[in-house]
């Protein structure tokens, strides 16, 4: 097709500009493309001023004579024209294959920031660039149609459903279908008048949809409370005004909802009311008796009345978790089509199996529980009936919950790790996520989704049970369902803290020099680590500085070399080195301390604490090991760990301080050197 063109002005792009060109269409389409844009050409009456911005990019410009007035489109072209509306050229230039086009606004808003964004749809200026819009606008198709244009020429994106992608919804009633899962999730719902006054606007650089001056006018949430058609008749309180109001949106009118005297009929007045009867059966007092009636009843309406909106609630927080589950399960389909795509690439597989294993493994089990979940949940919310038994669902998958989640949590850490180090390593694997959008955040939050997801089923079931009346048989299963829920959270807790602790065990293992192998021990936690210094005689006479690692039942007794630092970060995670700071002294066993002592009867005794043991070699005897702590602060709450340890092993009869002496008799305690008197090697 030929077209008539007032003027046609060609902007010739040097080969660093099509470089620069070349990335930012991979950023934008997440694709490389084959052909690139060449040139830029600018059609219209009003350029003249829009050519002064190509300056910015030192782009020689050249104007070509028009034959016969007549336009043949070029492929690898960037078209800039003066207005989209009633533009003939538009569909046009569209059906062009490699060919993008711009309005002139955009070009000047990208200009300004020296930096040119290719769009794949038709984008006039970048107003509504980022943000997402539900349209429905009942009866009104043209309306809607009118609306998704101009969203698209302003940048903005649109879905056929509300999710969780969703910025705004447009609509101009309150009926519409959508309102109530936006109102429920608070997505701000604007009017078409909004879109076009952005629309209007569209020849202002640098004018943004959501300032704040135009979100504070009427011309965005102008949305229209009186179109209830007369077949929905509502009778509500004068809360549901103020609700309104408060909230600049419509309330539910289930939450007011008031029993008119035709409903009373609905309510069946207790047949043994001895007040009603009595004046029923006096006929001088029929007027009063209608009172008493109509008053009792109306009392009773309350009670329906608060008694549906429970109802109301419940099936609310129903709909909220049925939604969620499927937001989640599409947020597990996310992560399972990296691993689709990392082995259906085109030469050669990205990743090997192995590392598909350990990255993705599980994930598919997760899938298919969350998926039988939801047609459950979907069943009964296309027959919904307030008895439901929502928590019977939860209860049958009480066994794949543990197994499925519990296996999650275990390589959780290391599947996160791998993940880094391919994304680090592997040049494929990095741009297959970029072409993806899956940026470092985005990975993150889907990685620990699964993480969070029960406790989000925790709080969603806790406010289902909490609207949910008492004679309802589903109490006592939602009740059943919240501890398989928190069962299963218990068992990831204790794994995830039972796999920190083996890793603690392996590393402090690795830290010490000629440490005994069984230290490591899957029955053993650790505890703490503290910092002392040897006393070898009854003078106090200060030795060798020692380093003590207190397990559940042992102390490690190590001797720090003369360069050594912490073994953990400030996030609590491990750090790993090379050499190894600490050499093996000794490892008592728990069950052989007698006693942990406590000096406290002298100033030069200050700081000053050891272990009574039981010496190995002659039972009947007993060695006293006499050390000065490092931090005074902190010794008490040292020395009662170790004594509650002490109870534990030996005598849980007994309290923690019946394991504590305090100032024994200098003259009877005898001090054996731990290290000072053997040979230093």
């Amino acid at each position: 097709q030929e077209h008539a063109v007032t003027s046609k002005i060609w902007a010739q792009l040097s080969q660093s500009f099509i470089d620069k060109m070349a990335m930012l269409l991979h950023r934008r389409f997440k694709q490389v493309p084959e052909i690139y844009p060449k040139q830029i050409c600018f059609i219209g009456e009003n350029i003249d001023e829009e050519l002064e911005y190509l300056k910015v990019f030192n782009l020689p410009i050249q104007e070509v004579e028009l034959n016969n007035n007549k336009f043949h489109p070029e492929s690898c072209t960037i078209y800039v024209l003066d207005d989209f509306e009633d533009n003939p050229l538009l569909d046009n230039l569209k059906s062009v294959p490699h060919t993008w086009v711009l309005g002139t606004t955009a070009v000047e808003e990208m200009c300004m920031d020296a930096e040119l964004e290719i769009r794949s749809q038709p984008t006039f200026c970048t107003s509504m660039y980022g943000l997402c819009f539900y349209i429905n606008c009942p009866g009104k198709i043209s309306l809607m149609k009118e609306i998704v244009c101009l969203i698209k020429w302003m940048g903005g994106m649109f879905v056929k459903e509300p999710n969780g992608l969703t910025t705004h919804m447009v609509t101009d009633s309150t009926l519409a279908k959508g309102y109530e899962y936006c109102f429920t999730f608070r997505v701000p719902i604007m009017t078409p008048d909004w879109i076009k006054y952005c629309w209007r606007n569209r020849y202002v650089p640098g004018f943004k949809a959501l300032h704040h001056q135009v979100l504070e006018s009427n011309i965005a949430n102008d949305v229209r409370f009186g179109d209830i058609p007369p077949h929905i008749p509502f009778v509500v309180s004068s809360d549901w005004l103020y609700s309104c109001l408060e909230q600049k949106q419509r309330a539910y009118e289930e939450f007011f909802t008031c029993l008119c005297v035709n409903s009373l009929d609905e309510i069946e007045l207790e047949e043994g009311d001895e007040t009603i009867s009595s004046s029923v059966c006096e006929e001088s007092d029929k007027s009063n008796s209608l009172n008493d009636i109509t008053s009792t009843s109306i009392g009773s309406s309350s009670n329906v009345a608060d008694y549906k909106r429970q109802d109301m609630k419940r099936k609310f927080a129903f709909e909220e978790l049925c939604q969620t589950e499927q937001n989640y399960i599409q947020c597990l389909k996310s992560l399972l089509e990296i691993k689709f795509r990392a082995s259906k690439a085109s030469k050669c597989p990205i990743l090997d199996p192995a590392e598909e294993n350990l990255i993705f493994s599980n994930i598919g089990d997760l899938i298919e529980l969350h998926e039988a979940i939801y047609t459950e949940l979907q069943k009964l919310k296309d027959d919904w009936k307030n008895e439901a038994q929502i928590g019977n669902i939860f209860i049958k998958m009480d066994k794949y919950l543990k197994k499925h989640y519990v296996t999650y949590t275990n390589g959780f850490k290391a599947r996160k790790e791998y993940l880094k180090q391919c994304v680090t390593n592997n040049a494929r694997f990095r741009e297959l996520l970029e072409s993806m959008c899956m940026t470092k955040e985005r990975r993150e939050d889907l990685y620990i989704r699964p993480i969070q997801r029960l406790c989000s089923v925790d709080l969603l079931l806790q406010e289902i049970r909490k609207n949910t009346r008492d004679d309802n048989p589903d109490k006592k299963s939602l009740n059943e369902a919240l501890q398989v829920i928190r069962n299963v959270l218990k068992l990831m807790d204790n794994d995830r803290a039972r796999y920190k602790n083996y890793e603690y065990l392996f590393c402090i293992h690795d830290f010490i020099e000629n440490c005994p192998v069984d230290l490591v021990n899957s029955n053993r936690d650790f505890i703490v680590e503290f910092s002392a210094q040897e006393i070898v005689n009854k003078k106090h006479t200060l030795g060798a500085d020692v380093e003590f690692f207190l397990f559940s039942d042992v102390l490690e007794i190590t001797k720090p070399r003369s360069t050594t630092f912490g073994l953990w970060t400030d996030d609590g995670s491990v750090k790993r080195n090379k050499s190894k700071p600490f050499k093996h002294i000794a490892m008592l066993s728990l069950s052989i301390v007698l006693h942990v002592v406590r000096f406290q009867d002298s100033t030069d005794a200050n700081g000053l604490f050891g272990f009574l043991v039981r010496d190995v070699n002659n039972e009947k005897k007993t060695k006293f090991y006499c050390f000065k702590y490092t931090d005074e602060e902190n010794m008490d709450e040292v020395i009662l760990k170790i004594a509650k340890l002490l109870c534990s092993q030996r005598d849980s009869s007994k309290t923690p301080e019946d394991f504590i002496l305090y100032s024994p008799s200098k003259g009877r305690v005898s001090i054996d050197p731990i290290y000072s008197q053997k040979e230093n090697t």
